[in-house]
């Protein structure tokens, strides 16, 4: 929430800086006021919402905090940071426009029980790609629900890296959330499209 990051994290190095534009006086990765323990996956939307969203504290922080060039990174983007954020705001706004252009119906509704038997997959590194409908091979996720369940996941495991790992760590994890995400979406789409040829076959005998 009003968090916005930019990280140049090559897999060879692990002590790459880590930029971060905290646009809340307290953002999950500086706790001031707040529990410094990781929330628990219940939890972390309660620990979100504790989190003020008074801009007139906004700064910039670079990790880590042994990086030569810190200093250096964070006047440069102090000086411009209204400009960077007014510009992310614009990207945004455009990116809402043109998305929603797309789409003349509304959006349908996302069914919450999908969504978490998909976080119970995250959670233990499965493809959340399938839905428990009490068969042995249990249903294909909806592609919507399988986008929430690694939106929300992936706020989890940002709040629980916080500060107290590096930038390369909490980078792997997320490229783990992505990578189990990119192939759910695959699989899931294949599954569907094959149920949906199968039925139409055997209705068609």
């Amino acid at each position: 929430p009003g968090e916005l990051s930019l990280a140049g994290l090559p897999a060879q190095s692990a002590a790459s800086p880590c930029l971060s534009i905290s646009c809340v006086s307290s953002s999950p990765f500086l706790p001031l006021g707040l529990s410094n323990s990781p929330p628990s996956f219940k939890g972390s939307s309660i620990y979100v919402h504790q989190i003020p969203t008074e801009h007139g504290t906004d700064n910039v922080v670079v990790l880590p905090e042994t990086d030569s060039d810190r200093i250096i990174i964070r006047d440069a983007f102090t000086a411009r940071l209204a400009i960077i954020k007014e510009a992310f705001v614009r990207f945004l706004d455009r990116c809402r426009r043109e998305i929603l252009q797309k789409f003349e119906a509304d959006f349908p509704s996302i069914n919450a029980r999908e969504v978490a038997e998909l976080l119970r997959r995250l959670e233990a590194d499965i493809l959340p790609n399938m839905i428990p409908d009490n068969s042995l091979l249990g249903v294909p996720a909806h592609l919507r629900a399988i986008l929430n369940a690694s939106a929300f996941y992936r706020q989890y495991v940002l709040l629980q890296h916080g500060l107290k790992e590096g930038c390369k760590e909490t980078f792997e994890d997320l490229q783990k959330i992505e990578r189990l995400t990119a192939k759910a979406l695959e699989v899931s789409y294949i599954q569907r499209d094959f149920n949906k040829k199968r039925e139409g076959h055997v209705s068609s005998e």
